[in-house]
């Protein structure tokens, strides 16, 4: 290998300046464009190590007060890495092997310098590989921070699975959108427990393989503790050198709120819906009693509830008596008692109360509300769960009610929502409009 021109710093421990002299003329020799300092004491070469960067020390074995193994010492304690030959003129062979365990690394007799250059161009290689990798490691360890930053502070979770499903990366989100009490609780977890629904994973894992990635996959995600919530997933295989599936890896966001928002906006179309079924029918009915029942009919048809009917209040004796229905609850409603008198026990019900309250009312848990305990048996033969109420009038007074029930507990997102019930209070003036005036009975 030429050496011409190349510029090569040299710190020399030697206490004799000819033998110094002799080392440089040699690398000189060799081609090398040498710099150097000579240091015979600790305090020199600490000095000189501090004061620049070294391409590589060459060393005496044996200095009065000082040598290659306090050398060897004061290399390592600056943290340098940088290469050290020791030379020496007599030097015994376990001597030679204790100063390559300190750190040297070659050791060549002075009447042996023609081995000097080459040696001196081999540390030279070996050093710059050291520093390359020290590079690498360094990128590889500033990479890692700067993505475990990225997963640490990402309200999105993001994973990393091998093919049979255990967790090699997951982000601080994880456990915390999973209910897990830490990010190693949950690291020890199976993917495959995720899933509320194992045929949903199937469908993920089916579309993955026909695809390679999936994007935007809905479905209902398990906590730890049972409870069930919606997320949508991003994924896509990661793959060896080789281009062979070793694992998946994505990303998995929380999207309830948004299913909520779309769950809303769904049973808001139907609702509308219902309102525009019940104008029709004013134009489409022949009769009041058509036309109730067509009320009900829509109610539960576009409205998506289960059954819905019509009562009118008894002006004498305050009982709500069924005029029209819709729906699976024929005999929920026949002979029923519900009355429009405070402090009667059947008129405590949310029936009775919207009519005698004049206000819309819904029971959010109809079957486990003390209110509605007359009629507890007979809802749970229907699987209803919640119901509501708005209250009908003729002449600003509320003369009968619409019910509605449903067969789950109603939650904030319910079409049982208070605003919603309000809207559907046209449904109150379209029962009751010119063109179909009440009708009482003579005991009503």
């Amino acid at each position: 290998m030429s050496n011409a021109g190349t510029p090569l710093s040299a710190l020399i421990v030697e206490d004799s300046v000819s033998d110094a002299g002799l080392v440089v003329r040699q690398l000189e020799r060799g081609g090398f464009a040498v710099s150097h300092e000579r240091v015979d004491s600790t305090e020199a070469m600490r000095a000189a190590l501090q004061k620049q960067d070294w391409d590589i020390v060459l060393s005496d074995f044996n200095i009065p007060g000082f040598g290659a193994g306090q050398a060897l010492d004061v290399l390592h304690q600056s943290g340098h890495d940088i290469p050290c030959i020791v030379i020496s003129g007599v030097i015994q062979e376990a001597t030679a092997v204790e100063l390559m365990r300190m750190g040297a690394h070659d050791y060549l007799m002075k009447g042996e310098l023609a081995r000097l250059v080459p040696a001196v161009q081999r540390e030279l290689a070996e050093a710059r590989d050291r520093a390359e990798h020290r590079r690498a490691q360094q990128a590889v360890i500033a990479r890692e921070r700067e993505i475990s930053g990225i997963l640490e502070n990402m309200q999105d979770v993001y994973f990393r699975v091998d093919l049979q499903g255990h967790f090699l990366l997951l982000s601080s989100s994880a456990h915390r959108l999973y209910g897990y009490d830490s990010h190693e609780d949950m690291m020890g977890a199976c993917a495959a427990d995720l899933y509320a629904k194992q045929e949903d994973r199937a469908k993920l894992l089916q579309e993955l393989s026909a695809k390679g990635y999936v994007y935007d996959y809905e479905g209902a995600a398990c906590k730890k503790d049972g409870s069930n919530f919606w997320v949508s997933i991003n994924a896509q295989y990661f793959r060896d050198e080789k281009g062979e599936a070793k694992g998946m890896e994505g990303v998995v966001r929380d999207i309830s709120e948004r299913r909520a928002a779309q769950t809303k906006i769904l049973k808001l179309s139907r609702m509308y819906a219902a309102l525009s079924e019940c104008n029709e029918a004013i134009v489409r009915c022949s009769n009041q009693e058509e036309l109730f029942q067509s009320i009900c009919r829509s109610v539960v048809e576009a409205a998506a509830t289960d059954f819905a009917w019509i009562g009118l209040v008894n002006s004498s004796s305050g009982m709500v008596l069924p005029v029209a229905h819709f729906g699976v609850g024929d005999e929920y409603i026949r002979d029923i008692q519900i009355s429009t008198i405070a402090g009667d026990p059947f008129g405590e019900g949310p029936t009775g109360m919207a009519i005698r309250e004049d206000r819309p009312y819904w029971c959010r848990d109809f079957v486990n509300d003390p209110r509605t305990e007359p009629w507890h048996e007979r809802a749970k033969t229907y699987g209803w769960r919640s119901s509501a109420v708005l209250p009908l009038h003729r002449k600003g007074v509320a003369v009968g009610a619409l019910t509605l029930y449903l067969d789950r507990i109603a939650r904030q997102t319910s079409p049982f929502r208070a605003e919603r019930i309000a809207r559907t209070s046209k449904v109150s003036f379209l029962l009751f409009s010119p063109l179909f005036p009440l009708r009482c009975t003579q005991n009503m």
